[in-house]
């Protein structure tokens, strides 16, 4: 999934990007909203290639610290920034921008709830692993007093 959303925000980076453009060269906004839109992308595009490095890292190294903070910024900057601000409180909007931006949302949404679950399947694996280590561990302790 993380994978598809990689190519996907590269493709809604640059419809967007095309949107503002034409919107700040085209449309008359109100100068303070168009100064917020222009601010808005490039923050969504670094918050969005963060989350997507830690969701990569955490799923390919089964590391849970990493998909927990793929997750808080899936929850905070980025689906609120997706369905309020790129969808629906922009006062020109165009409509393949709403479309592109409530896929960008579906995509945040499922990736999310896939990340829980990986989560919870991780979790159960390395505390089997834990369980498993310490048994063998007080076995051989066990060995150990029975040989002397």
């Amino acid at each position: 999934m993380i994978f598809y959303n990689t190519w996907f925000s590269v493709a809604f980076l640059i419809l967007i990007s095309g949107f503002l453009w034409y919107k700040t060269q085209y449309i008359y906004q109100d100068a303070a909203f168009a100064y917020v839109s222009v601010a808005m992308l490039p923050f969504w595009g670094i918050m969005e290639v963060l989350r997507l490095v830690l969701g990569s890292i955490g799923n390919l190294n089964e590391k849970i610290p990493a998909l927990v903070a793929f997750c808080a910024i899936t929850c905070f900057p980025q689906l609120p920034l997706m369905l309020i601000f790129f969808a629906f409180l922009q006062e020109y909007k165009f409509f393949l921008e709403i479309v592109v931006s409530i896929a960008m949302a579906v995509f945040l949404i499922v990736e999310f709830i896939c990340a829980v679950f990986a989560m919870k399947t991780m979790n159960k694996a390395q505390m089997t692993k834990f369980y498993l280590e310490s048994f063998l561990e007080a076995g051989d302790a066990e060995e150990g007093k029975k040989s002397r």
